[in-house]
């Protein structure tokens, strides 16, 4: 099992985020499947970094799930978000539990 985020795991990220806004639980899958046996406190880690990586080396931006509005927050606070995600529910994000990021548009900027 591989314990750091990899360049693979980002440039999946990025693909799967250029095609369409996506809720954090399928990156969190696509996580899972790069990094069998991981546990919830390691795919947690692994998740902050990603997000913290995307949205500071990749345009990614955090989104409001229901304006779909580009929500301007720090990377780091993002990355904490997606901490709490964790710890509040206990388990791995999935559908309806996660925050929306993506690529906004140019018009979106």
């Amino acid at each position: 099992m591989s314990s750091e985020l990899t360049a693979a795991d980002v440039f999946n990220a990025v693909a799967i985020l250029e095609d369409d806004h996506t809720e954090l639980w399928f990156l969190v899958a696509e996580l899972q499947k790069a990094h069998p046996g991981a546990s919830l406190a390691h795919l947690n880690s692994l998740a902050q970094q990603l997000v913290v990586t995307l949205l500071r080396e990749h345009r990614v931006q955090l989104f409001d799930p229901f304006t779909e509005q580009p929500v301007p927050l720090p990377a780091a606070q993002v990355g904490a978000l997606v901490d709490d995600l964790f710890r509040t529910l206990g388990r791995v994000p999935d559908i309806g539990d996660g925050m929306w990021l993506g690529i906004p548009i140019q018009s979106e900027i």
